[in-house]
């Protein structure tokens, strides 16, 4: 257990990591959760590196990609339903996210579960949007879920490397398999960078599509330290 200076002194220096570091910690921690069920998640430092990363991502979602000319019940949804499909026709002439009654180009289902059947039954809402609300609805939607996303990135990444162990030892029983080597080999794969240069991505498109000033993209923002501070 932590005397309270030390947890001070720890507090002090997760004030002072980067971005990335912070970034790092958020995501091992989610991994080790849910590889071994672990309780790092309650952690002060899990729970600071927490706070910065989904801070920066609320920036970017409330000041760049929000719309004042979304229709309530589109906004309403897309907070809602952490499931976006897109669908392969149209069933609307006009844009049904905003005021704008601009041309639909595109088709959009949500569900509260992740589904390639589009049944009635299987999908929450249905919209039929505008280029330029598909856009930025795509994209606040994956910043509003983002970490539902990236929790189902780990869960769905821990569910290959098992199997693939289980191959690798000619296994049949999952069990059979420690929670320390798939950490180890979820670590020691490509899945840490691909999860890093998805968040790059998203916000490097986000700030080059709209160009806004005074942004930074995320090769930035993952050197900086001094804005995080909690």
């Amino acid at each position: 257990m932590y005397s309270g200076k030390q947890q001070d002194r720890n507090a002090s220096m997760n004030r002072t990591l980067s971005f990335n570091q912070q970034f790092l910690i958020y995501v091992k921690t989610m991994i080790r959760a849910v590889v071994d069920g672990s309780h790092g998640d309650k952690t002060d430092e899990f729970k600071m590196a927490r706070t910065v990363v989904l801070r920066r991502i609320q920036g970017y979602r409330d000041s760049i990609v929000t719309s004042d000319v979304w229709f309530p019940e589109f906004k309403t949804a897309l907070d809602k339903y952490p499931f976006w499909k897109d669908s392969d026709y149209l069933l609307s002439l006009t844009c049904e996210a905003c005021r704008s009654n601009k041309p639909a180009s595109f088709t959009i289902r949500l569900s509260h579960m992740d589904t390639n059947d589009f049944t009635p039954n299987n999908y929450d809402a249905v919209f039929n949007l505008g280029s330029e609300c598909y856009k930025k609805g795509r994209t606040y939607h994956q910043l509003y879920h983002f970490e539902s996303h990236i929790l189902r990135s780990i869960q769905n990444e821990e569910s290959k490397v098992r199997k693939k162990l289980m191959s690798d030892h000619g296994l049949l029983d999952f069990r059979s398999i420690s929670q320390g080597e798939i950490y180890n080999e979820m670590m020691d794969s490509t899945f840490m960078d691909s999860i890093v240069n998805r968040l790059k991505r998203l916000v490097n498109d986000l700030v080059h599509h709209y160009n806004v000033k005074g942004q930074r993209v995320v090769d930035d923002i993952f050197v900086s330290s001094e804005e995080d501070e909690v």
